[in-house]
């Protein structure tokens, strides 16, 4: 999905960005038929960004599951472009192992109630491990001489 690209001069636009954020001050995210509501702005390029504004922050539009995305991310992990990017920087060919399971898993959760995949996926959200480690400040010292003590002239411990 390409992103909106609006033709309208820097007046219009700042009067369409400082509408939006009236609304979502005052109301909070909205569906589409509360945005038809609350709009009371008479020009049509503000009605149509308010709408896909909305749009984006429906929660029943996020809770729609989509394998679209895993299906072209497999697509593309076989084309040559790729393969020969791994191979010349990793020395063999991938096997895209991850992107078929990332499909079958997408499709496995398209086939049950709509209320469970979200929840399947909240509770793996929350069992993945953060990507960060952190370390107290003289834990981070501890390391930062560990690794790079040498860089001032002192040796690491």
């Amino acid at each position: 999905m390409k992103p909106i690209e609006l033709k309208t001069s820097l007046e219009q636009t700042q009067t369409i960005t400082r509408v939006i954020f009236d609304i979502l001050k005052e109301h909070g995210p909205l569906t589409v038929g509360d945005t038809w509501e609350r709009v009371k702005v008479k020009d049509a390029t503000t009605r149509i960004v308010t709408i896909l504004l909305a749009r984006s922050q429906n929660p029943v539009s996020q809770c729609r599951l989509s394998c679209t995305r895993c299906l072209e991310a497999l697509w593309f992990c076989y084309s040559p472009v790729h393969q020969l990017q791994q191979y010349y920087r990793e020395g063999v060919l991938h096997n895209c192992y991850g992107k078929w399971s990332a499909l079958w898993d997408c499709l496995y959760l398209k086939t049950k109630p709509s209320s469970q995949p979200q929840e399947i996926l909240e509770v793996r959200e929350k069992a993945e491990s953060h990507i960060w480690t952190y370390w107290t400040l003289e834990e981070a010292q501890a390391y930062w001489k560990q690794e790079f003590g040498h860089l001032n002239g002192r040796e690491s411990k």
